[in-house]
């Protein structure tokens, strides 16, 4: 399994899930010391999956820069042999009205969000055909809201969602594309907010202000690998579920397990939160 974005946050979240069921983790971020405000670093991360069970290998990669990402997946196939499950979860925030678009942080946004899965496909796809011929049920799961425009995820901001939903309409379309290989591509979206880290530190990491807003609504990281039930997990321990590649749910597999999809495009699990502001240190 190779995560972008794995060393923090949803991206660590899934990582240390898999791992527990002993899966092999590529963790590509590009924190490699600690960041003044903003916690977890690659090494970190590794650490972490593999004190769970699972076998870890931390990559530097900026996903807009696609030289590191063709070296992190050559390094994670001499480690591993192969990717069965590509996980886009690094993501840019930068939600602001439109008279106030910065076009720097727009650009930085679509780099991160919206383009990178593309290449981070590119670069696996080869790897994830092969997965699929071997049976082993190939997939890629990318962390973007459901294409609704009657109910439009948060937040809404066009600047921001332009960049998610193209993240999701970029992913069905790989499932589309990849539906005769055998290879699956789905969004995972949560109901309501994530208190992440990133939100943490756009907020200044004011535990009085992330109290306030996310209390009422939000939910932590681990909600993208938790449900109410043991089947509606992102990633549950050797339960193989077979059906189409896109748009629904998918086989998931790796070299170590083979992991069921919750919510796929849709809502994913339903949980709470309590004391954002402490559980976060802010």
């Amino acid at each position: 399994m190779l995560i972008s974005g794995g060393s923090r946050g949803i991206g660590l979240c899934i990582a240390r899930r898999a791992a527990r069921d002993g899966a092999n983790v590529v963790i590509c971020a590009k924190t490699t010391t600690p960041h003044p405000t903003l916690p977890g670093t690659i090494g970190e991360a590794v650490a972490e999956v593999e004190r769970v069970g699972g076998r870890g290998l931390g990559c530097v990669v900026d996903v807009r820069d696609e030289a590191t990402i063709a070296a992190a997946v050559a390094e994670a196939v001499a480690a591993f042999g192969g990717i069965d499950v590509l996980i886009n979860c690094a993501s840019a925030i930068f939600p602001t009205e439109t008279e106030n678009i910065d076009v720097k942080r727009l650009n930085l946004m679509w780099e991160v969000t919206t383009r990178a899965p593309l290449l981070m496909a590119k670069h696996c796809v080869p790897y994830l055909k092969a997965s699929a011929a071997a049976g082993r049920h190939p997939h890629i799961i990318t962390c973007s809201p459901p294409v609704d425009f009657l109910n439009w995820p948060a937040p809404n901001n066009p600047n921001y969602l332009v960049c998610k939903m193209g993240m999701t309409v970029g992913t069905l379309a790989l499932g589309e594309e990849l539906r005769v290989a055998g290879v699956g591509a789905n969004t995972l979206w949560p109901a309501g907010s994530i208190a992440t880290s990133a939100i943490n530190h756009l907020m200044g990491n004011n535990a009085d202000a992330i109290d306030g807003y996310f209390m009422t609504n939000a939910r932590t990281p681990e909600i993208q690998v938790r449900g109410r039930g043991a089947k509606r997990s992102v990633l549950w321990g050797v339960e193989r579920v077979r059906g189409a590649c896109a748009g629904s749910v998918c086989g998931v597999g790796s070299v170590c397990g083979v992991w069921s999809v919750c919510g796929v495009g849709s809502v994913c699990g339903v949980g709470s939160v309590s004391s954002v502001g402490s559980v976060y240190g802010a």
